[in-house]
């Protein structure tokens, strides 16, 4: 519905100027709680006690509404403690002018870096300028970070932070985001990482939400092949799929505790999906009895029939589901997929089309580990002693 000039006055003072304020459905929607969020300096005051538990139930209980320019601040200041890049308008202005030529943005399409997936440029409510701007942080990320080879996630959420921030706050909390490896990436930046962050997930279901498993796999007919299927894209059930109200309360969270927040989103979605994912009548119900099982989950969330801190409530209340636990389902995942890969690669020219999706990757974090922690061992003793490689490897991260 399109709000009158008054209405968008009135709300978009959250927002940056790269905004279509207008085409954001349900903008003047009062916030679920119609209650007043904490302040930035509240916030900022909780994050200086280095309390932890406190900072990250403030976050996720939060009431600001999508407007609220609290983000404007908050975000830079999030990324900000991830790293240590600090918003440098002279330095990023002369990497621009050096990649470019001009500051000037230009008036067709830049060719972005590989890492980029066509498919997942999504702009959300960003302007044409401000999906230039994105276009162009995202050039000087690609040559800034040459060591980024598949990051399709970096697009989205760096359009979605222009939303809320300067160009030069974006760029700085994009380097953060992908400069902080402890424990976990923040965002994949390799295909094996993107391959290894599915299949977590997947393993994560089984063994988190069990029964929501076990039920959506009976409705695919006992197809287990449908289950994978559907996971491969669950963080685009995030970035391409929730309303953007929701999503924008994802990341506040996100920002905060990293790759947990959208493993538990994930999983609420799948517990949702497999409770409502037949119900007749819905927008996703001819796909799904269609067999279009990925399709319905997409349709599914982006009509979502749950408020944003519902979804919140969902994904936080999966019992048990620890960082310790994510880091160590995570690292046998990894590991696991290298061995299938390397195992493909040497299997005859029936396995070799399968394994080209592992070529030409870099070398990993977890590599490194695994060589750190196993260069005295055979791989037979590596198989026999993998509980402990594994060990070995997640407290190698939690020390770095």
């Amino acid at each position: 519905m399109k709000m009158h000039s008054s209405q968008v006055e009135e709300v978009c003072f959250g927002f940056s100027s790269y905004v279509n304020v207008e085409n954001i459905p349900n903008l003047t929607d009062a916030n679920e709680e119609n209650a007043i969020g904490k302040t930035f300096e509240e916030v900022k005051a909780v994050l200086k006690t280095k309390k932890e538990r406190d900072a990250k139930l403030l976050l996720r209980e939060n009431a600001w509404h999508i407007t609220d320019k609290v983000r404007s601040k908050l975000w830079p200041l999030l990324c900000q403690k991830l790293g240590t890049e600090d918003v440098n308008e002279t330095f990023y202005g002369e990497t621009v002018t050096m990649i470019f030529g001009t500051k000037d943005l230009p008036n067709r399409p830049m060719i972005l870096p590989q890492f980029v997936e066509q498919s997942h440029c999504h702009n959300y409510y960003l302007t044409r300028e401000g999906h230039k701007i994105t276009e162009r942080v995202i050039s000087v990320i690609g040559y800034s970070h040459p060591d980024v080879t598949f990051s399709p996630v970096a697009f989205p959420l760096a359009a979605l932070f222009m939303h809320f921030m300067t160009e030069e706050e974006c760029y700085a909390s994009m380097t953060n985001i992908l400069k902080c490896k402890k424990p976990l990436v923040f965002i994949t930046q390799t295909k094996l990482h993107y391959e290894v962050t599915w299949q977590t997930c997947l393993v994560l279901a089984k063994k988190f939400i069990k029964n929501a498993v076990i039920s959506l796999q009976k409705q695919f007919g006992g197809n287990q092949s449908e289950v994978e299927l559907l996971f491969s894209d669950c963080l685009w059930w995030i970035f391409n799929g929730i309303p953007f109200q929701h999503l924008v309360k994802v990341v506040d969270c996100f920002l905060m505790e990293g790759m947990k927040v959208l493993y538990r989103v994930s999983l609420a979605l799948v517990q949702l999906f497999s409770k409502m994912g037949s119900s007749p009548g819905t927008e996703w119900e001819e796909q799904f009895n269609h067999g279009n099982y990925s399709g319905a989950m997409f349709t599914f969330c982006r009509n979502l029939p749950v408020t944003p801190g519902k979804l919140l409530k969902q994904a936080f209340g999966i019992r048990n589901f620890s960082s310790a636990t994510m880091l160590k389902m995570q690292v046998r995942t990894e590991l696991l997929v290298k061995s299938k890969a390397s195992a493909a690669v040497t299997s005859g020219p029936n396995q070799l089309k399968r394994a080209r999706s592992s070529e030409n990757l870099p070398t990993t974090q977890s590599q490194v580990e695994v060589r750190m922690a196993s260069h005295t061992l055979t791989i037979k003793e590596v198989g026999s002693n993998f509980p402990t490689l594994v060990e070995k490897i997640i407290k190698h991260r939690r020390e770095y």
